[in-house]
């Protein structure tokens, strides 16, 4: 269980005092792309916050204004943590046999009550069990996406070894785009749990099946869900009947298939 009363900074990244010439907002030799530039390459803080809500995207050269999205990314990071910190300890204070505060997170971030528990899940995942992917969201070094990604995959491994992901997967997750995180969690998740990843499949192969859901303008989706060599052979199956077809017929191989 959290304590209630850890620190309020656990988390986030240690105060890094920035050059004298940026804590002045008004100083008028000091121009706006500068002061951008400089704090884009230093940690989230304050002083990042109030010079972007200062700045004005408008005034900012190319080079600049990269610097300036690479600032605002840096510090949703940053809020995100706090976000998470802060969900981690109301549900770590509530005391009731109802967990209230799971409805009170609800109304407060204008979730559906799932969204709600899922939010509180990956918050108290990132305290208790991944400080490293936490401070590495906190310190702006991840985005949010990553973070949480790395928590729910998290949940399909024992306790124990839940630190082991996020100690392979963080060294090269700020380089990784979401695809290819995920699919590196994947590789990961099989790599520290083979067992566990074996009994996933076989609870999930129990699931698959064929759904119809219909679409506006007279569409509707046919979906499959199956067994990953079940879904590759039936795909390369249609791929192949494409080749039957005449040469002249106008239609893309998707819409053949």
């Amino acid at each position: 269980m959290l304590a209630a009363d850890l620190d309020c900074r656990a988390g986030l990244p240690e105060h890094t005092e920035p050059p004298p010439w940026l804590l002045d907002l008004d100083c008028p030799t000091v121009a706006e792309s500068e002061r951008v530039t400089a704090l884009a390459a230093a940690p989230p803080s304050v002083l990042g916050v109030e010079t972007l809500a200062w700045t004005d995207p408008g005034t900012l050269g190319h080079d600049e204004l990269i610097d300036y999205l690479s600032l605002i990314e840096k510090h949703k990071s940053w809020l995100e943590a706090m976000h998470h910190r802060a969900l981690a300890l109301l549900d770590a204070r509530d005391r009731s046999e109802l967990k209230w505060s799971r409805e009170e997170a609800m109304c407060a971030l204008r979730a559906s009550s799932r969204s709600a528990q899922r939010m509180i899940a990956t918050s108290r995942s990132l305290i208790e069990d991944l400080p490293q992917t936490l401070n590495a969201l906190a310190s702006g070094t991840i985005p949010a996406g990553h973070a949480r990604a790395i928590a729910a995959a998290s949940w399909t491994l024992p306790p124990d070894i839940r630190s082991q992901l996020e100690t392979r997967l963080l060294p090269d997750a700020a380089a990784r785009t979401a695809s290819e995180l995920r699919s590196a969690i994947q590789r990961t998740v099989l790599s520290i749990d083979p067992a566990t990843a074996t009994e996933r499949h076989h609870r999930a192969y129990q699931d698959r099946g064929v759904a119809l859901t219909a679409l506006p303008d007279g569409m509707t989706t046919l979906t499959a869900l199956l067994s990953a060599a079940d879904a590759h052979s039936l795909f390369n199956r249609l791929t192949a009947a494409t080749a039957l077809l005449p040469a002249a017929d106008p239609r893309t191989i998707d819409q053949q298939r």
